[in-house]
C-alpha cells in the first residue's frame, strides 16, 4: 500500500491549529476531491496519524486524517496548503527563511526569529531550495 499526500487549499493566514485542521476537514464533502489517481467520489476516511510542526513560537502535534481510494487502493494523507509535505516546518516559515536567505541576512539573524529552527534546519532547507 503506498502513502501519498492531498492538499487541501487555504488561505495562508489562517493559524496552524488542530482546531483549524479540524474545522477545514470537518467541511470537506470527500465525494469531490480526486484522489491522484483521478477518479472522484471514491475517498473515504481511514484513520489518521500524528505528525509534528514546528512553529514560530513552538512545536505542535497535530492529527492528520487519512483517507484510502476504494479505486487504486491507495493511502493518502489530507494536509493544509500551508504543510509542506515530508517536513515539520510550515510553508511560511519557509518563506520567510528562503526570502531571508536570498536577500542576504545572516543566517543567525534567520535563526534568532525562528525559535524552533535550528541551524542543522536550516541549512537542509536552503540546500533544498537551491537544488529545486
Amino acid at each position: 500500500m503506498s502513502f501519498t499526500m492531498i492538499t487541501i487549499k487555504t488561505e495562508n493566514d489562517n493559524p496552524i491549529s488542530q482546531d483549524f485542521y479540524n474545522k477545514t476537514m470537518d467541511s470537506l464533502d470527500l465525494n469531490l476531491i480526486p484522489c491522484p489517481c483521478g477518479h472522484s467520489g471514491c475517498l473515504i476516511r481511514y484513520g489518521s496519524y500524528k505528525r509534528k510542526l514546528q512553529l514560530k513560537e513552538e512545536g505542535i502535534i497535530l492529527t492528520i486524517v487519512r483517507v484510502y481510494c476504494k479505486e487504486c487502493g491507495h493511502t493518502h494523507a489530507l494536509l493544509l496548503s500551508s504543510f509542506v509535505p515530508y517536513s515539520q516546518i510550515p510553508l511560511s516559515l519557509q518563506v520567510s527563511a528562503i526570502r531571508a536567505y536570498e536577500q542576504g541576512h545572516n543566517p543567525n539573524q534567520i535563526l534568532t526569529d525562528q525559535c524552533c529552527i535550528d541551524e542543522n534546519n536550516l541549512k537542509s532547507l536552503i540546500r533544498s531550495y537551491r537544488l529545486h
